[in-house]
């Protein structure tokens, strides 16, 4: 989410611009720094892991993503496929922290898929 992001056109009050940039001065810790660290291992373990295929999955994706990462398109259309025929997914025209300032297009990308999985 970008600072910038956080404007009170957007919804936020000031009080929640204040605590949001305090909270995130103090969210480098040791779980954190571990996490970091075994990014690799974890990511790898994860991949290993064959998901359901009758769960269905709506995956939002930014559109700053398919901007920013090489290959940024293939890349979620091989996750979606790899997680099986009840997947699907929906760009959503912003950048990685768009459930903060994209709620209105969630609810509908969400509301219809439910519609279709009813």
């Amino acid at each position: 989410m970008l600072f910038s992001d956080q404007t009170v056109e957007n919804g936020y009050t000031e009080k929640e611009i204040s605590d949001n940039k305090l909270f995130s001065y103090h969210v480098v810790n040791d779980t954190i720094i571990n996490q970091a660290l075994s990014l690799n291992d974890n990511v790898n373990e994860v991949n290993s892991i064959v998901f359901p295929s009758e769960v269905p999955v709506l995956k939002l994706i930014s559109s700053d993503f398919q901007k920013r990462v090489k290959d940024g398109d293939e890349i979620q259309k091989s996750h979606v496929k790899r997680l099986g025929a009840n997947a699907e997914s929906q760009m959503i025209d912003g950048s990685h922290g768009f459930f903060q300032t994209h709620v209105t297009e969630i609810h509908d990308a969400t509301s219809t898929f439910l519609k279709k999985i009813d």
